[in-house]
């Protein structure tokens, strides 16, 4: 990761709010690296997620979620999108490989209803509904190399 300065206007608007530490901290990576990965850990009847709060306002990429993988798994699967990004990569246009080993991952829109609820950190960091924010979702395949979309996909993924 770089140590460039990301800081913006609204991120600077948001250090003069009163915030709980943990929210300082998110400011401060996002400010330092662009954005922060928040990993979270699921439960027996919750599966593990993680997702980007900054990229939207820092480097105006689309914010990014993953599902059902191994957290460390999950956090570089995003710092690798957020490469390609940085590289020009249309992460809409297709399938691409190293994000998440050699297999190929899909990355596709999450609806805004979806971002609020499940993305809070990052809906806090926008204001709280109060914009739309682009949001993709890194969808990768079963086993045999099939998405969910497509025929014979393994359900338990």
């Amino acid at each position: 990761m770089t140590s460039e300065n990301y800081s913006t206007p609204w991120l600077q608007h948001l250090r003069e709010l009163d915030n709980k530490p943990n929210f300082v901290s998110t400011l401060d990576n996002v400010e330092k690296f662009g954005w922060e990965a928040m990993l979270i850990t699921g439960s027996s009847q919750q599966t593990s997620f993680a997702y980007t709060v900054g990229l939207q306002d820092t480097i105006q990429f689309s914010e990014l979620i993953v599902v059902g993988l191994k957290l460390d798994v999950a956090h570089a699967a995003l710092r690798y999108a957020v490469d390609a990004m940085k590289e020009g990569a249309d992460l809409t246009a297709g399938r691409f490989k190293e994000i998440v080993g050699e297999v190929e991952v899909e990355f596709r829109p999450v609806a805004q209803k979806w971002f609020r609820h499940v993305m809070c950190r990052t809906d806090w960091y926008y204001g709280y509904g109060e914009s739309i924010i682009p949001s993709l979702q890194l969808i990768y395949p079963d086993t045999k190399n099939r998405f969910q979309w497509e025929e014979g996909f393994e359900e338990c993924f």
